[in-house]
């Protein structure tokens, strides 16, 4: 017994002292022992520092020797704008090149940032020499548009003919027009005769319709004019307008097919995976030309990637709408482009006149859930795959190495994750079929298989647990809690202080068996049915009841359970082994647990503290005493965090707390020796009221780890501030930050 404790002593004084300085840590050992330089970027382009840069540009980057290619990559090769936003774009390789190929213009006048991720590789495995140069940022050219609109396509076409009267026209502009100047006025139409044709005009992503009021008339000629006043979004003028002819058909049995509409739309983007591709044209068609179950099989209608290969798939016919289902899920972060040829013939056997192609892009494969650890942090990802940055030397990364990293890499085997939780040196992650998978340190039996030693990647499942509904979220260094369906909560991992709430733990016991201090396996917390949700700190763990009462069990030693009790004495009972109220909390809709305090929303959007408050944890900007030692700052009851009124989320670190609000900016409270609120100030003191964290002002969700905090943002990034020796923010730099910057997550 007393050769564990000694033993987790030094463990804990050695992590304790470990150098903080920023340093990029990796594997580097070669495949081939005869290369053992690490590649260098000796190029970039556009250069660090250019301005007036082309919005068109692609970004290439030249190494000094020949690249692993599976490793060029959007994940090691990211832009991201002044915002944070992340770029989408097509990465390719070529002769020691790199090429970054935006999808879509960059915008004006607007700063961006290169990041070669440390996942770069030669071909012998030496992994890239990192800091300072690979990263840059380079400025784009002012809006000088002085070009003139071009129409690029219309339909029908110029000299088009058996055109059906029931036509609407197209025009598909060069260029994002002045809607303002797209109307009856500028576009026209008149048959041979010079009558004027009545319609209606709209626009929407470059593209104009006129749609007449009525059929057209038959075997007529007619001819459609774009004046000059049609602008693009800088105010240029078409050049000399345009104009063109087309003639209708005799009858229905002569027109020519034509496309009505397309899902998705052109240009479309975050289209789903799932989603099938749909075409309606203008009338029946000859079915002989569109169905086929392979359309891989020389078909009419082709599906291809940005890389021209053409996706499997079955394509349907009904009432004019040809249905494309591609046999497995399109890829995340691609554009498709859809082909169909002039073979496509109506039921009088008359063709597309002109072939039609259109492109659409799938849903970014962005970050849906995050989590801040002791000093790493985890996201799970639209796909359910999970990613991880930071420190790694317990396998806190799950990707096999136990080597730090400051961009995020890949949980090795995890494809189907709901949520993901980072809890001191180990994570676990909850999955589509309720069962748990942990990684990491394993010594006091965190990741729940009946280990004790440390996994580099995801271990078994969690013993005895298929029905998990909710992942413990909170600072736990030693211990984890599930929610199952039936309401009842299971823990695992370290109990000295009780914090399983199992009626076992050795506080005060002498001789203490191994089966009460610790449970390799989840055991049942007594008394609990009805659980919502559930948190848990370094030795004490908290829940919330579906009626909004909260309970939690584990060490008091500083009033952090909330029921009034805490350390009066060398033979007091500060400590409770199965479930107590948290006192005055009857409406609460979340908690959150630190290292030694606790915080509950209740349901007018306010926020109650207890325990600890030595570096104003509590929020409430008072002191209190809860020990026999009147210089424990500590409430053994909940108290009010102060100006705090429409919180929305919450979440407690290790002796900082932060809530997002309805207006979706953050507030923190707490310690701030080294910048953990988020305001900038850094001044190495705390701060016993709710500040204002800089910058965010579209949070949907936060998550304070020991030494840092991340926020996931509405437009699907991630910032993150504080500590990032270890690469705890996952940016790729391992520079530290007293307000948040955006990350490669």
């Amino acid at each position: 017994m007393k050769t564990s404790i000694i033993a987790f002593c030094i463990l804990i004084l050695t992590a304790a002292c470990k150098d903080t300085t920023p340093v990029v840590s990796y594997d580097n050992s070669p495949t081939d022992s005869s290369d053992k330089t690490a590649p260098t970027i000796l190029s970039t382009s556009p250069s660090s520092g250019a301005t007036t840069v082309s919005i068109s540009a692609n970004i290439t980057v030249t190494f000094s020797e020949e690249i692993d290619s599976s490793t060029i990559n959007t994940s090691n090769i990211t832009v991201q704008d002044s915002n944070g936003n992340v770029v989408r774009g097509v990465v390719s390789y070529s002769n020691r090149v790199a090429t970054f190929n935006p999808i879509s213009d960059l915008s004006y006048f607007t700063t961006y940032t290169v990041l070669v991720g440390i996942g770069v590789r030669d071909t012998s495995g030496n992994y890239i020499a990192s800091l300072p140069n690979t990263s840059w940022s380079f400025t784009t050219e002012a809006n000088n548009d002085t070009s003139a609109p071009t129409i690029s396509y219309s339909s029908p076409s110029s000299g088009a003919t058996n055109i059906s009267a029931t036509t609407d026209i197209t025009i598909t502009f060069s260029e994002d027009m002045d809607p303002s100047t797209i109307n009856t006025t500028n576009i026209s139409m008149f048959d041979n005769a010079s009558n004027s044709v009545s319609g209606t005009v709209t626009y929407s992503s470059k593209v104009a319709t006129f749609s007449p009021s009525s059929d057209l008339n038959w075997s007529t000629t007619y001819t459609v004019m774009v004046g000059v006043g049609v602008k693009d979004s800088s105010g240029n003028p078409m050049a000399g307008g345009g104009g063109w002819d087309f003639t209708t058909a005799t009858s229905m049995s002569a027109v020519r097919p034509t496309i009505s509409a397309v899902y998705p739309t052109s240009g479309a983007d975050n289209i789903s995976l799932s989603d099938n591709i749909t075409i309606t044209f203008s009338g029946a068609m000859d079915t002989s030309t569109i169905i086929t179950s392979n359309t891989l099989n020389g078909t009419n209608i082709n599906l291809q990637d940005s890389s021209g290969n053409s996706i499997q798939g079955a394509i349907t016919y009904n009432n004019r709408v040809a249905t494309i289902n591609p046999s497995s899920d399109l890829s995340y972060s691609e554009t498709y482009t859809v082909t169909i040829s002039t073979s496509v013939a109506n039921s009088s056997g008359n063709t597309l006149a002109m072939p039609y192609s259109w492109s659409f892009q799938t849903v970014l494969n962005t970050p849906t859930k995050i989590s801040a650890g002791s000093s790493h942090t985890c996201a799970v990802y639209f796909d359910k795959s999970i990613k991880c940055s930071g420190a790694n030397y317990s396998g806190n990364l799950g990707n096999g190495t136990g080597i730090l990293s400051l961009s995020p890499v890949n949980v090795t085997s995890i494809s189907t994750a709901i949520s993901v939780s980072a809890l001191g040196d180990f994570s676990c992650a909850l999955l589509s079929n309720k069962t748990i998978r942990c990684w990491g340190q394993g010594w006091s039996g965190q990741l729940g298989d009946g280990s004790q030693t440390n996994q580099y990647v995801p271990a078994n499942v969690v013993s005895g647990i298929s029905n998990a509904d909710y992942l413990a979220t909170g600072s736990s260094w030693g211990h984890n809690c599930a929610v199952l369906d039936n309401g009842t909560i299971k823990c695992w991992g370290e109990n000295w202080n009780g914090q399983l709430g199992n009626g076992t733990g050795c506080n005060n016991v002498s001789n203490c068996p191994s089966e009460y201090y610790r449970s390799l396996t989840p055991t049942s917390v007594s008394n609990i049915s009805t659980a919502t949700s559930v948190s848990v700190g370094s030795s004490h763990t908290c829940a919330v009841l579906s009626g909004g009462a909260v309970q939690c069990w584990g060490h008091s030693y500083e009033g952090q359970l909330g029921n009034g009790t805490s350390y009066s004495g060398s033979n007091s009972t500060y400590w409770s082994n199965t479930p107590v109220n948290v006192s005055n909390i009857s409406t609460a809709t979340s908690v959150s647990v630190g290292s030694s305090h606790s915080c509950a929303i209740v349901d007018n959007g306010s926020v109650k503290c207890w325990g600890s408050n030595y570096s104003g944890q509590l929020g409430s900007g008072s002191n209190y005493t809860c020990t026999n030692n009147s210089s424990n700052n500590c409430s053994a009851t909940p108290v009010s965090v102060s100006g705090i009124t429409t919180a929305t989320s919450i979440s407690a670190g290790n002796s900082h707390t932060c809530a997002i609000l309805s207006n979706k900016s953050i507030k923190c409270w707490g310690d701030d020796n080294a910048g953990q609120l988020g305001d900038g100030s850094d001044n190495n003191t705390f701060s016993s009221v709710p500040v204002l964290v800089s910058g965010i002002s579209n949070a949907v969700a936060v998550s304070t780890g020991s030494s840092h905090t991340c926020a996931l943002l509405d437009n699907q990034t991630v910032q993150c501030w504080r500590q990032n020796s270890q690469g705890n923010f996952g940016d790729g730099t391992g520079v530290t930050s007293s307000i948040p910057v955006p990350t490669l997550f």
